[in-house]
């Protein structure tokens, strides 16, 4: 009797408090997590604001492109329309492109009939068809490329912005042209180092535009690059991006504690003991891979580069150094 009167009075009690209009609670909610958007770089909004991207469905008639070098046995993605067979880009190299129309046709799919997007070029009087077995709208969203051409208006407005402007040279992997072939330079390079634009042209398959300057006391050369825009793709821009190559400022003021003898030497990819991993990574680029170990309380860290170069660090200072 005493356990049911005890019960009664529990229940009692949650009903009064349940009815007790001053009896308030604040909602509980889970703080969302403040999404930090970090400003994109100089570099980075050149890029979006220069070259905008436009989907293969919504080219138009008089759009130009060129086409670029790639190896011999290349195939295009252009064919003629009274064979249906691929060509070889051979016979685009260095020729001028001309957008006639984009039409979305009816087109034989193997269970049923679809739409298909056409890409129709005219190229020395000649007729070239580039087909994407999807719709117009579906085009838009999947960001097709067609191989080993460039749009000509990209390579215009890199010369209108670039062209003898002063940019600072992000890498030492710069290339000349020696008896009709582009070589990569191992000498008279350097990186972070201020250049002067002299030329921008078409470049190759993988990075499409060539950029070529000229540092105090070395002797001109070039980089090919990616600027994005029409006929890119993230997925298919294997080359260098143009903001991880070049900077419109002067990046030895991002990292003020790095003396100006160390800053020498990162210049011609050269590293030396006592250096700060920072300076290490500017000369030598991020290591494959990095171990590290705690002694006496003090970071030991080697870092791996290829073939056989180690270097190692005690806390922030480079203390040897193995090739």
């Amino acid at each position: 009797m005493k356990k049911r009167s005890f019960i009664l009075f529990l229940f009692s009690v949650q009903l009064l408090t349940a009815q007790n209009p001053y009896n308030v609670k604040s909602e509980t909610k889970q703080p969302e997590k403040a999404v930090k958007v970090e400003k994109p770089s100089m570099e980075k909004e050149f890029l979006l604001k220069s070259f905008p991207y436009i989907s293969i469905a919504d080219w138009i008639p008089g759009m130009k492109f060129m086409g670029l070098p790639t190896a011999d046995y290349a195939m295009s993605d252009l064919i003629e329309p009274a064979s249906a067979y691929r060509l070889n880009c051979k016979i685009f190299e260095w020729q001028t492109l001309t957008v006639l129309t984009v039409e979305e046709r009816e087109t034989e799919c193997p269970s049923r009939n679809c739409k298909g997007t056409y890409v129709v070029f005219d190229c020395n009087g000649k007729k070239y068809e580039y087909e994407y077995a999807e719709s117009k709208a579906q085009t838009r969203l999947e960001l097709p490329v067609i191989r080993a051409i460039v749009y000509l208006n990209t390579i215009d407005t890199a010369i209108a912005k670039l062209l003898n402007k002063d940019l600072y040279v992000l890498t030492d992997l710069w290339m000349r042209d020696k008896n009709g072939r582009e070589t990569m330079q191992s000498d008279e390079v350097a990186q972070f180092v201020k250049v002067k634009i002299t030329k921008i042209g078409a470049g190759v398959e993988e990075a499409p535009i060539k950029v070529v300057f000229k540092a105090e006391g070395l002797p001109e050369a070039h980089v090919n690059i990616n600027f994005g825009g029409v006929n890119t793709a993230d997925h298919r821009m294997s080359g260098a991006k143009f903001d991880e190559v070049f900077s419109f400022s002067d990046p030895k003021k991002k990292y003020p504690l790095i003396s100006a003898a160390h800053w020498k030497l990162i210049q011609v990819h050269t590293v030396k003991i006592g250096m700060s991993k920072t300076a290490c990574s500017l000369s030598w680029g991020e290591p494959e891979d990095k171990h590290s170990t705690v002694s006496s309380g003090v970071n030991h860290e080697q870092w791996v580069y290829g073939s056989g170069s180690y270097l190692y660090f005690e806390g922030d200072k480079l203390t040897s150094i193995q090739q």
